[in-house]
């Protein structure tokens, strides 16, 4: 009788372990991908503001959305007339369990968008 108690709280645990771990992976992605877009957003309008180069401007910010597991493509990266520029990163995030659940699914990726005017410092 004690171990059919026993084994009952070590799997209610475990469920919540598990649960609990993927509701981190996914709001750390979300962070991380906010975080990602804000400096590859700054780095790449530097790039720009130093260089007028897209193609260098692109690459920092790939760079710097890879160094936090993030992606950035070409058409992402847009530069406004002003002179600021807007990056999208995408980021996803292998769950133990959220990945198969309808509706849960979809929080596993995330993309963000920022936008920086470049500075001269």
């Amino acid at each position: 009788m004690v171990l059919g108690w026993l084994a009952r709280i070590a799997i209610v645990v475990a469920i919540v372990g598990v649960i609990g771990f993927d509701g981190i992976a996914i709001a750390q992605v979300h962070v991380r991908a906010d975080d990602a877009a804000a400096r590859a957003a700054d780095d790449a309008a530097t790039t720009w503001l130093a260089t007028h180069d897209f193609t260098k401007t692109v690459l920092v910010a790939r760079k710097d959305a890879a160094e936090d597991d993030m992606t950035v493509v070409a058409k992402d990266v847009r530069v406004l007339p002003d002179g600021s520029v807007t990056v999208t990163v995408r980021g996803h995030v292998d769950t133990t369990v959220a990945r198969y659940v309808p509706g849960v699914k979809n929080l596993t990726s995330a993309t963000s968008t920022a936008n920086r005017k470049g500075s001269s410092s």
